[in-house]
This record gives structure tokens, C-alpha cells and sequence, in this order.
């Protein structure tokens, strides 16, 4: 044979490899499994119909083919009824706390040929698969999620979802990929958006949502959010349950749900598994990451505001979040971060910087090496000067007192009883002892009627409030100083110098919020109120008084990117004294403390 020939033969070899490759992948491209689910939800009921091809069967449930490679009429029969408990396990819906809603099985309509049905046309022919769903209440959240293969596998099945709320508009399809729930949030308090409504209608239909949801749109997006605060930056991060499974395993012994235990033994792993992915540098120098704390939350927006990881929580519609805070000694100028936490399913993050009053949204992504956050204040961080409050001259008046008169009359008796004794020597010759007696008596009396009769005011209330007023504010303000040396300076013009470590030690602590993951309220007013003057001390060159009052301080607590301006309110008795010419708050007792309310709203940004 020579070598033409074997080269021919060769060729035809191969052509016929190719034909045969090209026509299984024709054949065989698409998953294992494509379905579509109508779903359709009332108040007190879910309906959903499940529609597969019958090619579904045949390779979920390896059914027999006869000697013509057609399933016949008995074997689809067969196969429709292993098929109907497989969706009815398969195909879940979560309610909010992530456990499945009880299905019931309705019967499949569709009739197969006598004759039964070729390998070839097994795609010609779908069937549709009926299920209901009893509520005992109008759902708010309902997950969706669909096993019918393995997460992992090469040719995982892919159905289509349309889900349809009564009285609501057509929603878009999504795709649910197997394992990966779908979560949707239902509202049934009011009529839904129509092309006839105006522009006001529409904004407060979206502010009312957004409220309800405290900003958080998506339930299968990961959030977060930098706080720069004074001398920290604070960073949390909220991320689906799902999410982080994928990179970082958790143990738990449910099939579908983490216990309280098992939270509390994840939480320190999960904080450390953050706060060594993401690294920070503020102003130019590395802080290491402070762990504050892990929460696992559920649906519900309420959960945010309980106490959180006392419950199971669901791994299909859970969330985590987690809170680090990375302390300076100074105001952070720049922060600069790098995003190492990318898993197969999030390839992007959204970072919300929230510094003061401004608000930035940047994207970090591992496309592209835009895994680096730079951050630069636009404006350098300025406390207003500080002054002391200095002590005016007080208004001087006669007042006469019977305490006065009786030292008047025992300064002329001492002078009498003395003239008489001293009398006959002083008609001889005055001598020195005789005259510093009198002298010192002349200066006490000087003294006496000086301190006695004439003496200061009573300070009034209204001048009470006006010098107790803005040292008690200063108080407050002096915790914006950017170092702690700053805030004791600050403090130093307001409160003396006993007092001093008292006051810092009392006001940090109630602006430092612990239990609230290290978030440092910032007070945004301070309201005195019912103030009374208790006693005035009459020292002509360092007065003081004793004032009782009522004041409310306003502060604000951010936390996942909504804002909680809670109110407190206080009675307190205070000293204030007059020392070296400046008022200065010498005693400070609180009598009585009560919460006002808590207000929330969610923070506006420019997309």
C-alpha cells in the first residue's frame, strides 16, 4: 500500500471522527435538564406549575427502552410517577425563616402514545407538573430553589422562573441555576404603580419601599460599607450565607440550616477570614483589623434590630454580617483597602464610603485588578477653636443682713470695753501693742462689713443658663477633637480638673457602642431645658452655684447603610465655679436617664 493511499484513508479517518464529535454535540449541547416554573401567588395560596421534557424522565430515573429504542406508554407512565415526587422534593419555596413550604401533588394531564415514544423525539414532548402551596398568612418573602442536579455538575440543569403576584405586574423571568436560591420580597399594603400615577406618587411608592427594606434591594448581592469616623474607619459587610459557603466551608449538622451553636462557633473564623482578606492603610499607615462581631441574620428586616444568632438560619436565604473597625489616632485623611475576598459567584462588590455627610459609591472587582479602594477626604478635618468662658464681673448691691448688724454691734462693744481699759494709759503715752489692737480689730470689722453688707447678687436662672449653657455643650463638642490629647484640652476649658477623668470616661461611653459592633455615636444635638438655680455661693472673688437641669443629646448610629438617630434624656446637678477667672463645671451627679425613641432611615447616594 503506499503512502497516498494510507494518507487517504487517514483523512477519512479523521473526517469521520469530526462528523461524529460535531453530531454528539449537536445532540447533547444543551444541559442535562430545562424546565420552566409558572408560578402564581395569592395571599393564602402559591400555585406552580412545573413544565420538563419528557427527555427529563428518561435520564433522571434511567428508564427502560424496548428492542425498537422506544419508551413505551407503561415505562412514561412509570416514569411520570417517580418523576412527580421528584419535583415535589426537588422544586422548594422557602418561606422567611428558609424553611420549605408543604407541597401537594396534582395529577399530570398528559397522556402518552400508545405506541410509546422514540429515544430520538424524547425532546418533542413536555409535560406539565402541578403543585400547590397552602399559606396561613400573605408571604412577604419567598425564596425559590431548584436541586434537580448537582451544584457541581458538568451539565447542571437550568429552569426558567416566572413568578406572578396577584394583582401585581408581570415580573421578568430569572434563571435558577441549581442550589442558587432566588429571593423575591412581596408587598400586599397597597395597589401597585400604574402609567397613570404622577411623579409624586411614584417617588413616595419607592421611598416607602425602600424604607421597608432599609435600602437593601437585592438579597443575593453583597454589601459594603466604610464608615470614616473620628479616629476609626469601620467597615461591614453584609454577605449572603450562600456566598460564603463557597469559599469558606462551614460544619453544621442540618441539611439546610445553621443552629445557634453552630453560628456562635462560625462567628470568630468568619471574622478572621475577613479581616486577613481585607487589609487597610489609613493615612499612610497599616492598621491591623479589630474582629467587633459576626451576625447571622435572616430575611426579615426586623432581624437586624433583634438579638441576633439565637435562632437556626436558613443556608438558602441566611445572611452574615460582619463588623471590623480599625482604630487611628488621628482623623483618617486616606484609607486605602484591597478587596481579597472574591468567591465563584461574586465577582464584583459595591463599596459604599460613608464619611459625614458625604456619601461615595465604588466598584471593586477581580476583573481588570480593580481590587484596590483609594479614599482621600476632600476636605481637611476641622474642630472649631475652642475658648474658655470667662467670668464676668458680678453686679454688687447692699444687703444688709441681721448677721451684719449683730457683728457691727460686737465690734462697737469690743471698742467700748477696750477704750475703757486702754483709756487711762493711753492719757499718758500711746503704746505700740495698744495701737496694733486697734488696728486689728479696725481691719476685722473692715472685713466683716465688707463680706457681709456688701456681697453679690443671687445669680438669676437666666444668667445661669447663659454660662452653664455653652460649657455643657463644649462638653460634647470636645469629642470631635481628631486625638485624645485634643479632647482632654477641649474638656479642660469646660470641666475642672478632678472632674475631668470622670466626664471623659462617662461621655465616651455613652457614644461608644459596643454592643453595636464599636459604632461611635455622633451627637448631633444637644437641648437643655428646665434648668434651676439651687444655691448660690456669695464669694466675691470665685462665686459658684448649684444649677439643676433637663437636657435631651441627639446622636446618630449607622450601621448596613441605614441611619438609627436615637434620643436620651437626662436631669443632672452640677457645681460651677469661678476658678481663676473662668467658669469651670466642678461637680456632676446624674439623677435620672430615659430613652426618647429611636428614628431609622436609609442613607441617599448618587449611583
Amino acid at each position: 500500500m503506499n503512502s497516498r493511499l494510507v494518507g487517504f484513508f487517514i483523512w477519512r479517518a479523521l473526517c469521520g471522527a469530526l462528523a461524529l464529535a460535531v453530531a454528539t454535540r449537536s445532540s447533547y449541547a444543551h444541559p442535562v435538564s430545562i424546565s420552566r416554573a409558572l408560578v402564581y401567588v395569592r395571599p393564602d395560596e402559591i400555585t406552580a406549575e412545573i413544565e420538563v421534557f419528557l427527555e427529563d424522565l428518561y435520564l433522571f430515573h434511567t428508564l427502560r427502552t424496548d428492542s425498537r429504542d422506544y419508551l413505551s406508554a407503561t415505562e412514561i407512565g412509570r416514569g411520570i410517577q417517580l418523576h412527580r415526587q421528584f419535583i415535589a422534593e426537588r422544586f422548594q419555596i422557602l418561606d422567611i425563616d428558609g424553611r420549605p413550604l408543604v407541597s401537594k401533588l396534582d395529577s399530570t394531564t398528559w397522556q402518552p402514545p400508545a405506541s410509546g415514544v422514540p429515544l430520538a423525539e424524547l425532546m418533542d414532548h413536555q409535560l406539565t407538573f402541578s403543585l400547590r402551596f397552602d399559606l396561613d398568612e400573605a408571604p412577604e418573602f419567598l425564596t425559590f430553589v431548584q436541586k434537580f442536579t448537582d451544584g457541581g455538575a458538568v451539565l447542571p440543569s437550568e429552569m426558567t422562573l416566572h413568578v406572578q403576584q396577584e394583582q401585581q405586574p408581570e415580573s421578568e423571568p430569572v434563571a435558577l441555576r441549581p442550589h442558587e436560591p432566588y429571593i423575591l420580597r412581596l408587598r400586599w399594603d397597597g395597589p401597585p404603580l400604574s402609567m397613570g400615577d404622577g411623579r409624586e406618587q411614584q417617588v413616595a411608592w419607592l421611598v416607602k419601599a425602600k424604607q421597608e427594606t432599609l435600602g437593601i434591594s437585592s438579597y443575593s448581592s453583597t454589601y459594603s460599607f466604610l464608615y470614616v469616623e473620628n479616629r476609626q474607619v469601620r467597615h461591614e459587610i453584609l454577605i449572603p450565607l450562600q456566598t460564603l459557603l463557597l469559599d469558606l466551608p462551614i460544619e453544621h449538622e442540618h441539611r439546610d440550616f445553621l443552629s445557634p451553636e453552630e453560628q456562635r462557633g462560625a462567628a470568630a473564623v468568619v471574622g478572621d477570614y475577613f479581616a486577613k482578606g481585607l487589609p487597610v492603610r489609613i493615612n499612610g499607615a497599616t492598621v491591623e483589623a479589630k474582629f467587633e462581631k459576626c451576625d447571622f441574620f435572616g430575611l426579615a428586616t426586623k432581624d437586624f434590630a433583634r438579638d441576633a444568632n439565637d435562632r437556626d438560619v436558613s443556608l438558602a436565604n441566611g445572611r452574615v454580617g460582619v463588623i471590623l473597625s480599625y482604630r487611628c489616632p488621628a482623623f483618617p485623611e486616606t484609607v486605602s483597602m484591597s478587596w481579597n475576598r472574591f468567591t465563584e459567584s461574586m465577582w464584583a462588590v459595591d463599596v459604599v464610603i460613608l464619611a459625614g455627610d458625604r456619601i461615595e459609591k465604588r466598584t471593586l472587582s477581580r476583573v481588570g485588578n480593580r481590587q484596590q479602594l483609594e479614599w482621600e477626604s476632600p476636605l481637611p478635618h476641622r474642630v472649631v477653636p475652642f475658648s474658655p468662658l470667662r467670668a464676668n464681673d458680678l453686679p454688687q448691691s447692699l444687703s444688709l443682713s441681721w448677721t451684719a448688724i449683730l457683728g457691727f454691734d460686737i465690734a462697737i462693744l469690743i471698742w467700748l470695753v477696750g477704750w475703757r481699759i486702754l483709756r487711762p494709759r493711753l492719757t499718758k503715752s500711746p503704746s505700740t501693742p495698744a495701737v496694733f489692737a486697734a488696728a486689728v480689730v479696725a481691719l476685722v470689722v473692715g472685713w466683716f462689713a465688707h463680706s457681709r453688707i456688701w456681697q453679690s447678687d443671687p445669680i438669676s436662672t437666666a444668667e445661669a443658663a447663659q454660662i452653664f449653657a455653652p460649657l455643657h455643650r463644649n462638653v460634647y463638642r470636645a469629642f470631635e477633637c481628631p486625638t485624645d490629647g485634643e479632647v482632654y484640652d477641649a474638656l479642660a476649658l469646660c470641666v475642672d480638673g478632678e472632674l475631668l477623668e470622670h466626664v471623659y470616661r462617662q461621655i465616651h461611653q455613652s457614644l461608644d457602642m459596643q454592643d453595636q459592633g464599636g459604632a461611635i455615636a455622633h451627637v448631633t444635638s444637644v437641648d437643655v431645658s428646665d434648668g434651676t438655680v439651687q444655691q448660690t455661693v456669695h464669694a466675691r472673688s470665685e462665686p459658684s452655684f448649684y444649677y439643676v437641669c433637663q437636657w435631651d443629646v441627639a446622636g446618630n448610629i449607622e450601621h448596613w447603610g441605614h441611619l438609627h438617630e436615637r434620643r436620651q434624656r437626662y436631669v443632672a446637678s452640677f457645681r460651677l465655679n469661678v476658678i481663676n477667672g473662668y467658669w469651670r463645671i466642678t461637680h456632676w451627679d446624674v439623677l435620672d436617664e430615659q430613652p426618647l425613641g429611636t428614628t431609622v432611615t436609609v442613607r441617599e447616594f448618587s449611583r
